[in-house]
């Protein structure tokens, strides 16, 4: 399936491909799919890519999307000509009511998602009762962009100040925001998507590179007025059952709505980036802990509009404690 769509893109750079439905769209999606980097996983003996799995599974959501549109950003590595002029390696593809209605290749403008954006913004249908953003890759970073988080392009920095910034240039405050992405259940990201999102689905700590699943989001179909703290529930939900299957490894995976964490969050992420302005050299590629390890945060730790899935990992010294704040913390 996948290499028919990139024959049938060949080398444009954005192009319509048939003649755009005039149904109703009643809920629009927006994934990005990171591919610059190392997606590659073990899966009973099997070896995998993360981003071509994720990709396969959105271009279906996308063909049977009869009452709804979406768009899919694939952002593989860049290459250049004579390693000099960069070459239009990013994919993306836009289907409205179940039809490919345009797509091509694009470059990047920045490290976040500026490009992805301005293509929204351009080719988004005007009715949209549901509005949802999906991320999958590895963890965006808290602070100054040292990381490198595209491997092809280095220069291209990317953290929860860029990212956050970025996302809001979509237009409308999403819905729901998924976060497949291992340590961005911090008060720091949560903090940066305020007023950007209504409610964000995300892990505090480490996470497996099968993702969080979207299959929730079939049912907007059926039901596009299903209420976005129940869908965002249901993500997680699924994600958990799907991961906790069969990782002996810890598994957290967060709810966070905004309208009430929105009360505490400045207070408890200004402590969080403090902290790590301390330790931060000590902190790269470091995973999540509990923030309620982090004697720095004054506790108890407010949760008030979290709702947490979480299972203690099977073995070591945590595998007999069953309570998790909801909040991830590099310690």
């Amino acid at each position: 399936m996948l290499a028919a769509f990139v024959l049938f893109f060949g080398c444009s750079s954005s192009q319509q491909m048939v003649d755009e439905s005039t149904r109703e769209v009643q809920y629009s999606l927006v994934y990005v799919v990171h591919a610059d980097a190392n997606y590659t996983y073990h899966l009973n003996g099997k070896r995998r890519k993360a981003d071509l799995d994720v990709l396969n599974k959105a271009i279906k959501t996308g063909q049977n999307a009869k009452h709804g549109e979406v768009f899919i950003f694939h952002q593989k590595p860049e290459r250049k000509l004579l390693f000099l002029i960069p070459q239009k390696d990013r994919d993306y593809y836009h289907f409205r009511n179940g039809e490919l209605v345009g797509g091509g290749n694009y470059s990047p403008k920045n490290g976040g998602l500026k490009a992805e954006a301005e293509i929204v913004t351009k080719s988004l249908a005007e009715s949209s009762n549901k509005n949802i953003f999906l991320y999958f890759g590895h963890e965006i970073p808290v602070g100054k962009p040292y990381f490198v988080y595209h491997s092809s392009s280095p220069y291209n920095l990317l953290n929860t100040e860029i990212f956050s910034n970025d996302l809001g240039l979509f237009g409308d405050t999403f819905d729901v925001t998924v976060l497949s992405t291992c340590n961005n259940g911090n008060p720091v990201m949560v903090e940066s998507l305020s007023g950007i999102t209504n409610y964000l689905v995300a892990s505090p700590q480490n996470l497996h590179l099968s993702h969080l699943s979207d299959q929730p989001l079939r049912q907007l179909e059926t039901n596009p007025d299903v209420p976005a703290s129940e869908l965002a529930q249901q993500i997680a939900e699924e994600s958990y059952k799907k991961l906790a299957s069969f990782l002996q490894t810890e598994v957290t995976v967060a709810v966070y709505d905004m309208g009430q964490t929105e009360n505490y969050i400045s207070s408890l992420a200004r402590g969080y980036q403090s902290h790590l302005e301390k330790i931060y050299q000590n902190s790269l590629f470091v995973n999540n802990q509990d923030c309620k390890n982090l004697p720095e945060l004054d506790h108890p730790l407010p949760n008030s509009g979290v709702t947490l899935y979480h299972k203690p990992p099977s073995f070591g010294r945590n595998s007999t404690d069953g309570s998790h704040s909801g909040w991830g913390c590099k310690l």
